[in-house]
């Protein structure tokens, strides 16, 4: 942590399909030596793009329940905001499956940037939720990424079933197919 000047880190180690230890590390602010500042394993952290493939998660839910269509145009699901017609979308339109392949307080710790500095304001905002606003912990994360490999393995339909858990893990090719 001292070499890359950051205050705290919560991490989460899976092993064998299962959480094995999660644990808390350093404080949540740079700096501070107050014991109630320390990172625990519930920690908040502002994840960055992590939240893309929780968002997938959940889109795919609503996929496989019927309610949204993987390759519909999504101006059909947009109520007060459309994506304007344009030279790109006369050929192809924007549908949730090219979206989801294009995107490559108090109990949340700050965020910080080089040599350990808070960022002002304690963390950065994201007028974009789904991209990078969410908020989590190790833990969280670590129950998410088994119930996707077990979907994916076929242990487990609770989340995914085991196709849109394949169709979710499969890399998709940057080009549209001629």
């Amino acid at each position: 942590m001292a070499h890359h000047h950051v205050p705290g880190v919560s991490i989460a180690v899976i092993e064998g399909g299962r959480i094995a230890w999660a644990r808390g590390f350093g404080v949540k602010t740079a700096g501070s030596a107050d014991p109630k500042d320390a990172v625990t394993p519930d920690t908040l952290f502002q994840v960055g793009s992590v939240s893309k493939p929780v968002t997938a998660t959940a889109m795919l839910r609503l996929v496989e329940r019927g309610t949204l269509e993987l390759d519909t145009d999504v101006n059909r699901y947009l109520k007060t905001w459309k994506v304007p017609e344009n030279e790109h979308t006369t050929k192809e339109k924007v549908t949730l499956r090219r979206l989801a392949s294009a995107a490559r307080a108090g109990e949340a710790a700050h965020a910080h940037v080089g040599e350990g500095k808070t960022i002002p304001g304690g963390w950065n905002v994201y007028p974009e939720m789904a991209p990078a606003g969410l908020w989590t912990t190790p833990s969280d994360l670590a129950r998410l990424a088994i119930a996707i490999a077990d979907a994916h393995a076929g242990r487990s339909k609770v989340l995914l079933s085991q196709a849109t858990a394949e169709q979710m893990l499969t890399p998709r090719s940057r080009r549209p197919s001629s």
